[in-house]
C-alpha cells in the first residue's frame, strides 16, 4: 500500500460526492427544496475536512521534513498557491448552513459552489499528478534505505 493510497481514496470519494452535488444543483427547479443538496454538501464537507487535515498534519510535514528539496519546495508551492482553499470552503460552509438558506439565495449558492468545485477538481488533479507520486517515491526511497 502506498503512502498516499488513503488520500487518493479520499480524492475519489470527494470527486464522487462533488459530481452528485453538481448534478443535484443543476437539476434543481425553482420551488424545489434543497434538502438533498444540503445532505450531499454536508457529506462532501465532512470528507473534505478530514482530507485537508490529513494533508496538513501528516503528508505536508512528512514531505517537508524528508530532506528532499524538491519535495519541500513543491509542498511550499502547493500551500502558497492553494492553501487558501480550506478557508474558502470553510467560509462557504458557514454561509450555506442549511437547505433553507440555500433555497433563499440559490443563484448565489450555485455560483459559489461551481467555483469551489472547480477549484477542488484542479487541486485534486494536481495533487494526484504531482504531489502524491513524489510522496510515494520518497516513501519507497526511505523504505529501501532502511531495509
Amino acid at each position: 500500500m502506498s503512502r498516499t493510497s488513503a488520500l487518493r481514496a479520499q480524492h475519489d470519494r470527494i470527486e464522487q460526492l462533488a459530481g452528485k452535488l453538481d448534478r443535484e444543483v443543476m437539476a434543481r427547479r425553482e420551488g424545489d427544496d434543497c434538502d438533498a443538496i444540503a445532505l450531499l454538501l454536508a457529506k462532501l464537507l465532512g470528507v473534505l475536512r478530514i482530507h485537508l487535515a490529513t494533508e496538513d498534519q501528516s503528508l505536508y510535514p512528512y514531505m517537508i521534513d524528508s530532506g528532499d528539496q524538491h519535495a519541500s519546495g513543491l509542498v511550499q508551492h502547493f500551500q502558497d498557491e492553494m492553501g487558501g482553499l480550506a478557508g474558502t470552503v470553510s467560509q462557504f460552509a458557514e454561509r450555506w448552513t442549511c437547505a433553507r438558506t440555500m433555497e433563499s439565495g440559490f443563484a448565489d449558492f450555485r455560483h459559489e459552489l461551481v467555483a469551489i468545485l472547480s477549484a477542488l477538481s484542479k487541486r485534486i488533479a494536481r495533487e494526484n499528478d504531482q504531489l502524491y507520486p513524489l510522496a510515494d517515491e520518497l516513501a519507497e526511497r526511505q523504505q529501501r534505505m532502511s531495509a
